[in-house]
């Protein structure tokens, strides 16, 4: 056991120095590789209840979602309602996660592997780098892979480690943005076990989080005359964020003819808008929109827009 803390101490140490450098998460990521098999988590809609809505404080009914897991099938997570469900959001890059996960392991242990669930979900790496860490780990989760961040996104989740304890009914207890002491772990646990608000600890310095590197792009392609459709991170709506008061603003400039928002086969929000040329010029399309979404607070995604045409 004592040669086993030592490995992973080490190994912790390595990767939390790794997670510093740029270079280092750009080549490791990988992104936009999906396996053939797997495709991106998506949100779904969770029906409140009369005197819980849904978000994430202490009290709400967690948000629901659909992520793939490692051998290909789907996990759900109102399909985990009955007992108390702690949800981690890891990353192979993610040194405090290497050390963090060995207690969840043991408190789930501790709790009983069938009285505690235990969702852990790589944020943005591909399912070859995940299994690095779950290899490594050795730990009777059950395990999601969010590729794009579309559940982090939902989540708040602007580092890691972060975690989500969630009561058997799907009421979040407890949100915790960093390595949790003991302590703190097991506190927490407990609120979910007996549905109820959990302690308060006195003031304590966090081990620094190792947040995770985000793109804000918007990307503009122009259909055809008086048609352009604009796909981004920043067009989304969740429990945490929401674009629609930019999209009304676009919506009701003169010369809109429409607005139709979707998503993308690759799970990205996009917005189509349609337009009369002689009355609004595109770029004053796009300038309108970029304003008014660098206007709204984003958690996750703090920095301006850059804007990117497709075909460039």
């Amino acid at each position: 056991m004592q040669l086993f803390n030592y490995r992973r101490f080490a190994l912790a140490l390595l990767l939390l120095g790794a997670a510093i450098l740029p270079l280092y998460f750009f080549l490791l990521r990988e992104e936009a590789r999906i396996e053939e098999g797997f495709s991106n988590a998506v949100l779904l809609d969770t029906p409140a209840v009369a005197d819980r809505k849904v978000g994430l404080r202490p009290g709400d009914l967690a948000p629901d979602f659909e992520v793939s897991s490692v051998d290909g099938s789907r996990v759900r997570l109102s399909d985990l309602r009955g007992k108390p469900v702690l949800i981690t959001f890891f990353a192979l890059w993610c040194g405090s996660c290497l050390s963090e996960m060995p207690d969840i392991k043991e408190v789930q242990e501790q709790r009983g592997l069938d009285r505690l669930t235990v969702l852990a979900l790589n944020a943005g790496e591909t399912r070859s780098r995940a299994l690095e860490f779950i290899d490594f780990i050795q730990a009777p989760f059950t395990w999601g892979l969010d590729f794009d961040l579309t559940v982090a996104d939902a989540y708040g989740v602007r580092g890691l480690p972060h975690t989500v304890y969630i009561d058997a009914d799907g009421t979040v207890r407890a949100v915790y943005a960093g390595q949790a002491e003991k302590a703190r772990l097991n506190a927490y646990v407990d609120a979910a076990f007996r549905a109820s608000e959990p302690p308060e600890f006195p003031f304590s310095i966090r081990l620094p989080l190792s947040t995770i590197p985000r793109e804000r792009v918007l990307l503009v392609e122009s259909k055809r005359a008086g048609e352009v459709v604009f796909t981004s991170r920043a067009l989304r709506c969740d429990a945490t964020y929401c674009a629609d008061p930019a999209i009304a603003e676009v919506a009701a400039l003169p010369g809109v003819q429409s607005v139709r928002s979707a998503i993308t086969s690759d799970g990205l929000p996009s917005l189509e808008v349609r337009f009369g040329p002689a009355a609004v010029e595109q770029s004053s399309l796009v300038d309108a929109l970029v304003r008014a979404l660098n206007g709204l607070r984003d958690p996750v995604y703090d920095t301006p827009l850059e804007v990117r045409f497709a075909g460039n």
